[in-house]
C-alpha cells in the first residue's frame, strides 16, 4: 500500500544568551511537504534573526503520513 503525507513538522533549536540553559526550541506545524535545505535555512536564520543575538543551530524536522485506502 502507497502512504499518503499527513503533515510535516519543524523544530528549531535557537543558541542566545537571553534562554536560561543557552537555548531554546521553537516548533512549527504544517509546513511544506517537503522544504528543501535551502527553505530550512532560509527560514531558520530569519526565526534566528527575530531574537536578539539568536543563532538558529539545526532543524528536526517531521514527516507524517498514513497508509492510502
Amino acid at each position: 500500500m502507497e502512504k499518503k503525507w499527513e503533515s510535516t513538522s519543524l523544530a528549531y533549536t535557537l543558541m542566545g544568551d537571553s534562554y536560561p540553559e543557552g537555548k531554546k526550541i521553537r516548533k512549527f506545524s504544517n509546513a511544506a511537504e517537503s522544504p528543501t535545505e535551502e527553505q530550512l535555512g532560509r527560514f531558520g536564520d530569519a526565526i534566528a534573526k527575530l531574537g536578539l543575538g539568536d543563532t538558529a543551530m539545526m532543524v528536526e524536522l517531521t514527516t507524517k503520513k498514513r497508509m492510502a485506502l
